[in-house]
């Protein structure tokens, strides 16, 4: 692939902070397809619209805290794979590099992250890349968030997971607010530099991921693990 040749007037130093602070919230790239509708078997959330119902029975090492751990694990793993990506077109090419490394790289590294039964990607409620659009549960969710954010709670704080049912099969749901810290504004800002705006439109024409301002929800990390085992829906749960 050849780089693209960048005409900005971002500094090294700015480059720098881009890469470091922005990589979570590229959130164009990684695809993530559309699941039927769900019905919630079980639930632990922070929201406070979306209470815990019930207890869930789980195999051994598949308790619903260990597999938030693995969930977030997954999640770290994914987002360090991503920044090394990032730091190197940004080092090669700046900002417009970076575009075509995310929608070259982060699919690679979003099927990386996701083994067996788990999948890794990132969505968002004003998404750049079509197959990142959210499905009924992480529109849910981010919903959620966004009513969360009103009542004052801050943004990093903001996560949830959940066990669902599908055509009879139990997922495992988490998903993790990403912040819009201001490097991200140079992709994603109210302002985009005319030549960056420019490769943005001609990789994605139907974009809707600009205008954000720093602090605002930018989009969520979302990690699912399918065939755990639960009580039967409508039952009351066991330990």
């Amino acid at each position: 692939m050849i780089p693209l040749r960048v005409e900005s007037s971002l500094t090294m130093r700015n480059v720098s902070l881009f890469t470091l602070l922005c990589l979570p919230f590229f959130v164009s790239c990684a695809s993530d397809s559309v699941a039927p509708k769900e019905r919630i078997v079980s639930e632990v959330s922070r929201s406070s619209e979306a209470t815990p119902t019930q207890k869930v029975r789980v195999e051994p090492g598949d308790s619903h805290a260990e597999m938030e751990d693995e969930a977030r694990r997954r999640a770290t793993a994914m987002g360090s794979s991503l920044k090394a990506e990032l730091m190197a077109a940004m080092g090669k090419g700046g900002p417009k590099l970076a575009v075509e490394a995310c929608r070259v790289s982060a699919p690679n590294i979003s099927d990386k992250a996701s083994t067996g039964e788990w999948r890794v990607g990132r969505t968002a409620l004003q998404i750049r890349n079509p197959k990142n659009a959210p499905d009924d549960w992480e529109q849910r969710m981010l919903t959620v968030f966004q009513a969360r954010i009103r009542k004052g709670e801050p943004v990093m704080n903001l996560d949830a997971s959940e066990i669902v049912e599908a055509d009879g099969v139990r997922t495992f749901r988490y998903i993790k607010a990403i912040v819009t810290a201001p490097p991200c504004l140079v992709c994603h800002g109210p302002a985009i530099e005319p030549d960056l705006a420019d490769e943005i439109a001609r990789r994605y024409p139907n974009d809707k991921a600009t205008g954000f301002v720093a602090g605002e929800l930018r989009g969520a990390f979302t990690v699912s693990k399918t065939g755990v085992q639960g009580p039967a829906p409508g039952l009351p749960g066991s330990s």
